[in-house]
C-alpha cells in the first residue's frame, strides 16, 4: 500500500481511503471519486492512443469509461520507488454483468451496439487530433467503413488451421507425455476437422459474400468485450477493460460476447436470442452478418486458443486448470453442434 500511496501522491487525487478491488487497487477521492490503481508494460503512445478513444467516447455520450488519468507531469505512467511503472484511471462501484441473466445479456449486447454506434467517425477524428499532437500521425491508417467479410475469415481460418496442424504434429512426436498430452492427442483430429469444415463451409458461401453490398462493418473495437468489463452501476452498464481495442471487424466483439455467453449456459439458444435481440435494438444485423457469426461459432476456437497457448508456453509443466478446460471444450462440443444445427436453420438457410 505504501508504494501505491507514492504513486497517487504524484496525480491530483485528494484521498479519501485505499482498498483493493478487482485485479487492482482502488482509490476514494475525498469527493466520492473512484480510481483503479494497476501496473501497465505498455508505452505512453498506446495510452494517448486508449486516452483518445475513450475521450471520443465520451464526447458522444458514451460516457460511463475508464478513462485515464494523467499525472502531474502530464504523463499516463508513473514509477514508482522500486521503478514498476504503474498507471492511474477512473473507475466504477459496481457488480459485473450477470452472465446467467437472459435480461442482462440483451442490455449488454444492447450496450455493446452503442459503443460501436457512438464510435462512428472516431478514425478520422483521432487521426486530426494525432496530427495536432504530432504523435504517430504518420502511422495512422484510415479505414474504410466495411470490409471484405469472406477475406477476413478466409485469412483467419487458414492462419488458425496452419497453426493447428503444426501444434498436432508437435503433440505426436516420440518422447511427448503427460495428462494434458494425451488429453490433446485423444481429440484433436475432430477439432481439426472442425476447422478444415467451418474453411470448406465458408469456401461454399463465396460468391454471394462477395457481393460489393456485403461488406461487414469496420471501426473501434473494444477488444475484450465479455461479461467481466461490463459493470451494474446504478441503472445503467459502465464498460471497461478496453486495454485490447483495435479498428477492425465489429463483428468480433459481439461474436466474443456470443461466444463466452453461450460457454456460460451451456448453449442454450435463448441466451443467443437475448444476445442478438439487444444488439440489434440499437444496431441491426444483416444476414451476411449472421452468416459470419455461425461461421465463427463453428470454427473450434476454444480449443484452437487452449492448443496455442500451451505451444508457445515452456512446456515444463501444465496447470491442471489447462487440462480442465481442455476436457470441458471436448464436453461441450455436442451442446455446441447441437446450437448450430437451429442456429444455422434460422439464420443460415440454404447457404450452407
Amino acid at each position: 500500500m505504501e508504494k501505491l500511496e507514492d504513486v497517487l501522491d504524484c496525480y491530483d487525487i485528494c484521498r479519501k481511503r485505499i482498498f483493493r478491488g478487482r485485479k487492482m487497487l482502488m482509490c476514494e477521492s475525498q469527493d466520492g471519486l473512484l480510481y483503479g490503481v494497476t501496473e501497465s508494460n505498455l508505452s505512453e503512445g498506446r495510452l494517448q492512443r486508449e486516452y483518445l478513444v475513450k475521450q471520443y467516447l465520451i464526447q458522444q455520450g458514451f460516457t460511463r469509461v475508464d478513462q485515464l488519468c494523467r499525472n502531474k507531469e502530464g504523463n499516463f505512467l508513473t514509477e514508482d520507488r522500486y521503478h514498476t511503472t504503474f498507471l492511474v484511471k477512473h473507475f466504477f462501484n459496481g457488480r459485473e454483468l450477470e452472465v446467467g441473466s437472459l435480461e442482462e445479456v440483451r442490455q449488454g449486447a444492447y450496450n455493446l451496439a452503442c459503443l460501436h454506434t457512438c464510435a462512428r467517425g472516431m478514425q478520422t477524428w483521432i487521426a486530426e487530433e494525432e496530427r495536432k499532437l504530432k504523435e504517430e500521425a504518420e502511422k495512422f491508417e484510415e479505414m474504410k467503413e466495411t470490409m471484405d467479410a469472406y477475406q477476413w475469415l478466409f485469412e483467419l481460418f487458414a492462419k488458425r488451421n496452419r497453426e493447428l496442424k503444426r501444434i498436432s504434429v508437435y503433440m505426436r512426436k516420440p518422447g511427448r507425455k503427460g495428462e494434458f498430452v494425451q488429453a490433446y492427442n485423444d481429440c484433436a483430429e475432430l477439432f481439426l476437422q472442425e476447422g478444415k469444415q467451418t474453411l470448406e463451409c465458408l469456401q461454399g458461401m463465396k460468391e454471394m459474400m462477395e457481393y460489393p453490398q456485403n461488406g461487414i462493418a469496420s471501426g473501434f473495437c473494444h477488444g475484450s468485450y465479455q461479461h467481466h468489463n461490463v459493470m451494474r452501476q446504478d441503472s445503467d452498464w459502465a464498460t471497461i477493460g478496453m486495454e485490447q481495442f483495435h479498428f477492425g471487424a465489429q463483428l468480433e466483439d459481439l461474436y466474443d460476447f456470443l461466444r463466452k455467453v453461450l460457454e456460460k449456459n451451456s448453449y442454450n439458444y435463448a441466451y443467443a436470442q437475448a444476445v442478438l435481440k439487444g444488439y440489434s435494438e440499437k444496431n441491426s444485423l444483416r444476414d451476411i452478418d449472421y452468416r459470419c457469426l455461425y461461421l465463427l461459432l463453428m470454427y473450434p476456437e476454444k480449443f484452437w486458443k487452449i492448443a496455442n497457448r500451451y505451444f508457445n508456453s515452456k512446456k515444463t509443466w501444465v496447470p491442471p486448470k489447462m487440462v480442465e478446460k481442455l476436457s470441458n471444450v471436448v464436453k461441450q462440443n455436442q451442446e455446441k453442434s447441437d446450437f448450430l444445427v437451429k442456429f444455422r436453420e434460422d439464420f443460415v438457410g440454404s447457404a450452407h
